[in-house]
């Protein structure tokens, strides 16, 4: 984004969404004045509590979307996720974000955005939903994954605001009834410190571990920030089938470039769903209660190769589309005994996300945007987009988190060695939602990459 420009703007609006367990945060902040209910103001829609501003409508129940509408938004965020993927594993290092976490946090930016500035962002989203059901179809599903998927699964939302922001009393109840969510009072300008401890505190209770802004970008002193909105997921799931940790052994693994390195590999033979296609083998190893479950692709080389070769990550990614997508896990089956060998691994990632989405079709909401549904004033617009994602895969199971910043095998029977890179999605199996996707190319890459 072009600094100059924006130091010649009087107004910014910032979000953020990071991965721990996964978190998102959305900032954002505008001239004062207009119509609308303040984060000091009351009226008969609106309750207020010291610190703290709300509707009083209820939760909207998860029929008010359609099974053809979360259907719909399942389907929109695969297609977007795997756009996502294709751009962000270009450097060839170790991926992992949460296409979930970000349809979030950036639903809740479309929410309050209008005109091009919210076509653009469903276009970056790949959103075939109306404008005005997306909200309905997001609570569904937020409300489906916690039902089935307890407590493996935990998500919570906030809102935080500047006393004195005014907001639309539309978008208090769009607040309160699809994201179970009020405002609340922050001092970001006369305490930027402590407003921000405050909503550190927040997410640290709801993601379960310490969390840290540090690997947000950094955000002008010169600008006011008027609001900031969180939220957070975190996952913490065991497998169904655990790997004997006397199983682990240093095993060879291949890289992009054809080196041979040994890590730390887990192995454990039971009847897992496998399926295997001309590029493709593929695994699924569900976490307990079976709702959950981690699906490995290993990309295969041409079958005339002799000796056979694994195939290119990217290439097969290239090719990947929601259908084939499909067409995989419908042909996943048991069989006989499926001996797989899988290395630990633990990393997170730092993601600027704003090129990715710009290239998408995401362009006004970064320059000048409208964002009239949340707040009657004027001259808001996006500032960057960024998600912090974290991964650790165990032999008990694995753990994963987000946190994101608008800155507003072979065949069945056999054997699969994941020994080369491989991507991985962490699904919800009964809807077939993608909460998190990845890439290991070294299992040796610890910690930040």
């Amino acid at each position: 984004m072009n600094r100059n420009r924006i130091r010649s703007r009087a107004r910014l609006v910032t979000a953020y969404i990071c991965l721990l367990m996964l978190g998102v945060i959305l900032a954002g902040c505008g001239a004062e004045g207009g119509e609308g209910r303040s984060a000091a103001g009351e009226n008969e829609k609106t309750h207020l509590t010291p610190g703290r501003i709300y509707s009083t409508v209820d939760r909207a129940p998860a029929e008010e979307a359609s099974a053809e509408e979360v259907e719909a938004l399942v389907a929109d965020s695969q297609a977007f996720a795997l756009d996502l993927l294709t751009r962000l594993s270009a450097d060839g290092r170790n991926l992992v974000f949460s296409p979930w976490g970000l349809l979030t946090a950036l639903g809740m930016t479309h929410d309050g955005a209008r005109g091009s500035t919210q076509q653009e962002i469903a276009t970056a989203l790949h959103l075939s939903l109306p404008s005005e059901r997306l909200p309905m179809a997001v609570n569904a599903r937020d409300l489906a994954l916690a039902e089935s998927a307890s407590p493996e699964l935990h998500s919570a939302t906030a809102f935080w605001a500047q006393d004195g922001t005014p907001f639309h009393e539309d978008y208090l109840d769009l607040l309160a009834r699809y994201y179970g969510s009020g405002v609340t009072v922050a001092d970001f300008n006369g305490d930027r410190e402590g407003a921000s401890r405050m909503v550190a505190e927040w997410l640290a209770r709801e993601i379960g571990r310490e969390f840290s802004a540090e690997w947000a970008p950094p955000v002008s002193d010169a600008y006011p920030l008027l609001c900031v909105l969180t939220s957070a997921v975190r996952l913490d799931a065991l497998w169904a089938h655990q790997f004997d940790p006397a199983m682990t052994q240093p095993r060879p693994f291949t890289l992009d470039d054809g080196t041979e390195i040994t890590v730390d590999t887990m192995s454990i033979n039971t009847d897992f769903r496998v399926a295997e296609g001309e590029d493709y083998q593929a695994v699924e190893l569900p976490y307990a209660g079976n709702t959950l479950a981690f699906l490995a692709i290993l990309p295969k080389g041409p079958a005339t190769a002799t000796p056979p070769t694994g195939g290119s990550l990217t290439a097969f990614e290239e090719n990947l589309t929601p259908g084939k997508l499909r067409t995989i896990i419908d042909n996943m089956a048991g069989g006989d005994l499926t001996v797989v060998t899988l290395p630990r691994f633990n990393f997170q990632r730092n993601l600027d996300l704003e090129p990715s989405l710009t290239a998408m079709g995401m362009t006004t909401a970064f320059s000048d945007g409208d964002f009239s549904g949340m707040t009657p004033t004027t001259g808001w617009f996006i500032d960057g987009v960024a998600q912090q994602a974290y991964i650790e895969v165990t032999e008990q199971g694995t753990k994963a988190g987000a946190a994101t910043e608008v800155t507003i095998a072979a065949g069945i029977g056999g054997s699969l060695e994941l020994n080369r890179p491989f991507l991985f999605l962490i699904r919800h199996v009964p809807s077939g939602a993608l909460l998190f996707v990845g890439e290991v190319r070294d299992p040796r890459s610890a910690g930040q990459q």
